[in-house]
């Protein structure tokens, strides 16, 4: 994420531009999951080890796996989408779940870490295409 490509090309040209290359830390950023199973538990984990702070959204899941992991839990989705900057999906497509992820959400992503840092918003689906509001998705990466 820091330019890796275009680093290692100029080293080989034999320039040496790591103060050209920047990036952002994951470190204190907030990752919001929504599904937090099998899969959104072992994202957690990954998301702990660079030092995020882990947030999720199960309405199927006790109190007990949240706590037993560390994880804090939202009742809806919506502060789910206010309180990070980073967003995974992992749950199922249903009638329910459709295009659960709109224009709406994604406006209540802050943009800032806690320490108010620009970091920009993400979103990575790794469940199905429909859980995302096409249009709406498309409206944000264009603003």
């Amino acid at each position: 994420c820091r330019g890796l490509v275009r680093g290692d090309r100029a080293l080989r040209q034999g320039s040496w531009i790591k103060n050209k290359l920047s990036g952002s830390e994951l470190t204190g950023k907030c990752l919001g999951l929504v599904g937090y199973g099998r899969i959104g538990q072992a994202v957690a984990r990954l998301g702990k080890a660079f030092g995020m702070e882990i947030h999720a959204f199960d309405p199927f899941l006790p109190q007990q796996v949240f706590d037993d992991t560390g994880c804090t839990r939202h009742t809806d989705l919506a502060t789910l989408f206010q309180s990070c900057t980073h967003i995974s999906l992992h749950c199922n497509l249903t009638a329910d779940t459709k295009e659960i992820v709109n224009g709406e959400l994604i406006n209540l992503m802050p943009g800032l870490s806690k320490d108010t840092t620009p970091c920009g918003n993400h979103i990575v689906n790794c469940a199905r295409g429909g859980l995302l509001h096409e249009d709406d998705v498309q409206l944000a990466l264009a603003s």
